[in-house]
């Protein structure tokens, strides 16, 4: 031991000398290689970093997601004691596409920001991404999200490398000004409703139900829940922005939405409706005179039925529509207030259903052109009580229809129905009164409406006598049917004045406005042609040339207020009105192509020569409608010899013991219509229609329905 003692005090400045130098190499080279490789040590401490994921509140990092769109809420937690940086990936799916959202807004354009799937995340917190993800397949995808690691929060992204089997997450450009995320709780206080894993959404509109005449909220009862508007009444503007997601679940379905609002306008304008598959009877009995569908996204919807029943709209503007999905468009339009509606574009190649699609419409022309049916089976009162003259159903395959009960039943102005060859009955069991009371209605060989064959019998091309049909065949049809309805006034008025009449013929119809006090109506070709009789002395000009009468009735109204004939037509109050009144409301350019007419008309009781009065606008004579009635014993029409009857009258043969063909209508229901004739023998009566066209009397005093006619010359 005394001799290590002593050797370690021999040699201890050796020994120290040497342990120095040792310590200096090594804190040397030690710094050498943290400096040189600082960036690799890096990547070493990288590898260490932790993370977890949560979908939508669950501890998971796999999804399994159905078609379309799906909206989730990622969270990526830092499990680090530093501030670190990630990169959120997918992985790779020919299928999928996912985008992340950098804002959003609700519904009180609030914007709400997130982060990014490429982000910072400060020590032991999270981050929340919002993301759309895309299905483009037919089945649920499973998709699985990865988080490749960082660095510190000072470091950058750059260095990272993208497996090939992953994909990166692009962004969004938001927020979209229709785009709406809204949130509700447990208890949907906000009118919300879950069913089968979606949200519904509707508006809780206060208004007046047939059943019910007090106020009531008709939706949260019948429909589901709604979004109710506060501080409004029922006739309030309906101005209230809906959601596009709630609770980040896309909305799909908008059934009964506005169903019997009262509102006085509704903005649409905002609606963003890509996802939507469900708009049954969305607008049906709303109050709201237009309807701004300019927004609308239907490319997904499945469901259109009665989707504008009863809408007071006036018109329809379904140009943008895309219907490629539909199946079921019952009742879309049934008893639509709407004169105009545009469907020149529907795609109805998936459409089963078109039962009631057009009944009781006001719609008085349709383009149908583009209609497939090839795999429609319903087209149960396709057309029943419809207003349309001329119907052109040549792109009609109803090889697969099984059902036609009723489809034009009550159209009694339709007079034309144009078909191919593809229009068929074979498979239809289902045929009851399908023309029953389409009085009007003519085949292509001059086939006229017979009360005895109202089923399938007569739905076939007209072969005339040998093989009588309702039906023209589409070869037969004139290159312009009804330019009457199409022609300006300036154009009609220049053919007629010139003799260019071959273009249109009599029954065709044209839609005129008569202003906000009167409305729309319906204007007919009544008579084309000038025989040698109209040119005779003292004969009455009103049946004769180019005579244009209403086809419905404009209002109902007295003769006279007191009850008196005396003076006959001419002293009638009823001919100053619509030689004032209704003349005043027709559009300017029609007003300057009437001519004026010399109409002769019966004497009343007590006098002794018939009337003789020059009128812009006149009401018909019983002579000018019903073909036998200048022989009718014991009636008393002193002029009954001075007129003759209407081109339009006598093409459906209207007599006084056949005489539906005579029936107006005052919004689709019938009613009696004045005629200028006194009676000859009865004090204070003139002569008018019945309900169903038959000839009665009435008194000068009783409220008939107006119904005038005049010339353009």
């Amino acid at each position: 031991m005394n001799r290590v003692v002593n050797f370690l005090q021999k040699y201890f400045a050796v020994i120290s000398v040497l342990i120095g130098i040792s310590i200096l190499l090594s804190v040397t080279f030690s710094s050498y290689i943290v400096t040189s490789n600082n960036h690799k040590a890096a990547e070493m401490y990288i590898g260490e970093l932790k993370y977890s994921i949560e979908i939508n509140g669950s501890t998971t990092n796999t999804l399994s997601v159905p078609t379309g769109e799906t909206i989730i809420d990622i969270k990526v937690n830092n499990l680090n004691p530093v501030d670190t940086y990630y990169k959120l990936l997918y992985l790779k799916n020919t299928n999928i596409t996912v985008k992340y959202y950098e804002s959003t807004k609700d519904t009180d354009d609030v914007v709400t920001t997130y982060n990014k799937p490429n982000d910072s995340i400060t020590s032991s917190n999270s981050n929340i991404v919002k993301l759309l993800i895309t299905n483009s397949s037919t089945s649920s995808q499973n998709i699985a999200f990865y988080t490749m690691k960082g660095g510190y929060i000072t470091n950058t992204l750059e260095d990272i490398v993208v497996p090939s089997t992953y994909s990166e997450i692009t962004t969004i450009e938001t927020p979209s000004s229709n785009t709406y995320f809204c949130k509700t709780n447990d208890t949907l206080k906000q009118g919300l409703k879950y069913v089968n894993g979606q949200y519904t959404y509707a508006y809780k509109q206060e208004g007046k139900s047939s059943s019910n005449s007090s106020l009531a909220w008709s939706n949260i009862t019948n429909n589901g829940w709604g979004v109710q508007l506060t501080n409004k009444t029922s006739t309030d503007a309906v101005t209230s922005r809906p959601c596009t997601y709630i609770n980040n679940k896309p909305m799909i379905s908008m059934p009964y939405m506005f169903y019997e609002s009262q509102a006085v306008s509704i903005d649409l304008s905002n609606f963003n409706t890509t996802n939507v598959t469900n708009m049954r009877w969305m607008l049906s009995y709303t109050k709201a005179k237009a309807l701004d569908l300019s927004s609308f996204d239907t490319s997904n919807v499945i469901d259109m039925d009665g989707m504008f029943a009863v809408a007071d709209a006036t018109s329809l503007d379904l140009s943008n529509f895309d219907t490629s999905n539909v199946v079921n468009m019952s009742g879309i339009f049934v008893e639509a207030k709407a004169t105009t509606i545009d469907v020149s574009n529907f795609n109805t190649n998936k459409v089963t259903d078109m039962s009631y699609m057009f009944a009781s419409s006001e719609v008085l022309e349709l383009d149908l052109s583009s209609f497939d049916t090839s795999n429609v089976t319903n087209i149960d009162n396709m057309f029943s009580k419809c207003k349309v003259a001329i119907l052109d159903l040549s792109s009609f395959d109803t090889s697969k229809v099984t059902s036609m009960y009723e489809t034009f039943t009550g159209s009694n102005e339709l007079n034309t129905i144009y078909v191919s060859t593809k229009f068929v009955v074979s498979n239809v069991n289902y045929y009851k009164n399908m023309f029953k009371d389409c009085i009007n209605l003519v085949g292509g060989a001059g086939t006229t409406y017979n009360s005895s064959y109202v089923d399938k019998t007569y739905a076939h091309i007209d072969g005339g006598t040998s093989n009588p049909g309702y039906f023209t065949n589409i070869a037969d049809k004139p290159s312009n049917p009804n330019s009457f309805a199409t022609d300006s006034w300036e154009t009609i008025i220049a053919n007629v004045k010139s003799g260019n009449i071959n273009r249109y013929k009599v029954g065709d119809t044209k839609a005129v406005n008569l202003g906000s006090t009167y409305g729309i109506h319906t204007l007919r070709i009544a008579n084309m042609t000038t025989p040698s009789s109209c040119n005779t002395s003292g004969f009455s000009k009103s049946a004769c040339g180019f005579v244009i009468e209403f086809a419905d009735i404009i209002l109902t109204r007295v003769m006279n207020d007191t009850q008196t004939s005396a003076g006959g037509w001419p002293a009638t109050s009823m001919r100053t009105f619509i030689n004032n009144e209704i003349y005043n409301s027709l559009p300017s350019i029609l007003q300057n192509g009437i001519i004026n007419t010399t109409v002769v008309s019966g004497y009343e009781s007590g006098a002794s020569s018939n009337y003789i009065s020059t009128d812009k606008l006149y009401l018909l004579a019983p002579s000018e409608i019903w073909s036998d009635w200048s022989t009718i014993s014991g009636v008393y029409d002193t002029a009954k010899n001075k007129s003759r009857q209407l081109d339009y009258y006598n093409s459906l043969n209207v007599t006084t013991t056949n005489y539906s063909g005579a029936m107006k209508k005052k919004e689709k229901i019938g009613k009696r219509w004045c005629l200028r004739t006194a009676y000859s023998i009865f004090t204070g009566m003139f002569y008018h229609v019945g309900e169903e066209g038959s000839n009665s009397g009435g008194y000068a005093n009783t409220a008939y329905g107006v119904s005038p006619a005049f010339r353009i010359g």
